[in-house]
């Protein structure tokens, strides 16, 4: 039987000390430390308790609301009132949409990179029409992408447990992709770059394997077809 998990923002393993992620249903937020005792909130999800707030600030000051694509905002209203004094960040090409959606006022990356640990680096892929950006992170010579509808993990029950096969979310290609060639031959150039060995998307579980490399080229082969 899989260890229920609550709702908090928890370590994933001791192999990556930079990363923390809740999980509700199939959706997931994650945390990365900045400096200065800071954290970025990456994608987060709604259902705010005093559990999830202690277990937040816990980790560091609340000091940027990331949305990493212009579809991920239903939580970013009830985490802004929590935390006013957070900067309200995304991607240039999400901005106008977030803007109007939310009714908030959203700024660029610029000061969210300047906070930004070694270990961490944002990435942008290219082809896609969502301005969806993905965060790396490299902690004890493993590297994880932080990934939002570009790929997704099982959809299993919240568990502490890794899944070991990484898919495809459905809706991805009809809704995330404007240029297809141009996306896979960024994707295929990242991945033989950076030889990811952790996934943590904003859909299902973590994905934590020594051959995910090729379960990503594999996800990439088959499921635009």
């Amino acid at each position: 039987m899989p260890i229920k998990t609550p709702f908090l923002y928890q370590s994933l393993a001791k192999e990556f000390p930079s990363v923390f992620s809740a999980r509700r249903k199939n959706l997931r937020s994650s945390i990365i430390k900045l400096k200065a005792n800071k954290v970025c909130l990456f994608s987060p999800v709604k259902g705010l308790n005093d559990k999830l707030l202690a277990s937040i600030k816990e980790l560091g000051d609340p000091s940027f609301i990331l949305a990493p694509n212009h579809y991920h905002h239903a939580a970013i209203v009830e985490y802004a009132e929590q935390f006013p004094q957070a900067v309200l960040c995304a991607p240039d090409f999400s901005i106008p949409r977030l803007n109007k959606v939310t009714g908030l006022e959203f700024s660029n990356l610029d000061s969210l990179l300047k906070q930004l640990p070694k270990n961490v680096s944002v990435l942008s892929p290219k082809g896609l029409k969502t301005g969806e950006i993905w965060l790396k992170v490299i902690d004890d010579k493993k590297t994880a992408w932080l990934v939002v509808d570009a790929f997704s993990g099982p959809a299993s029950p919240d568990s502490t447990l890794y899944e070991s096969k990484a898919e495809l979310l459905k809706t991805f290609p009809r809704y995330g992709v404007n240029n297809l060639e141009q996306y896979q031959a960024w994707v295929d150039q990242q991945l033989l770059s950076d030889s990811p060995q952790l996934l943590v998307p904003c859909h299902g579980a973590p994905v934590y394997s020594d051959s995910l490399v090729d379960q990503l080229q594999k996800v990439m082969d088959t499921g635009f077809k």
